[in-house]
């Protein structure tokens, strides 16, 4: 019965040049995996951070019951205080209030006819 084992063996001139070019083979192509890794990473992360982004706003949403949307609004002069109120078009209730410039303090006393879009005036 033959026994064996694994033990060190000195390798001639040959194989050492075939196991360094195997050692060289081998370092370019964990490089190469490397650079992929890296690569594949910051495009991951990429994509994280944009799906984190959209998360926290859902979270947000749904922690409130609120969104963000475009409403209809409509602008009300009150020439007793000087301001003009902006209110929500769907609910009726007011959303902003602001000084009124100096044009917007001047009343129409007699207001005309409004122009229709293309026509001249005489």
């Amino acid at each position: 019965m033959v026994l064996l084992k694994t033990l060190p063996v000195k390798l001639n001139r040959d194989e050492l040049i075939l196991k360094a070019k195997e050692l060289s083979a081998l370092y370019v192509k964990i490089q190469e995996a490397e650079e992929a890794k890296k690569s594949a990473a910051s495009a991951h992360a990429d994509e994280i951070k944009k799906m984190n982004s959209e998360l926290n706003q859902l979270v947000r949403i749904v922690n409130t019951g609120n969104e963000y949307r475009q409403v209809e609004c409509s602008e009300r002069k009150n020439f007793s205080i000087a301001i003009i109120e902006t209110y929500r078009d769907d609910l009726g209730t007011m959303v902003e209030t602001r000084p009124m410039t100096e044009s917007e303090r001047q009343a129409e006393l007699f207001p005309g006819p409004k122009q229709v879009e293309g026509e001249q005036t005489a």
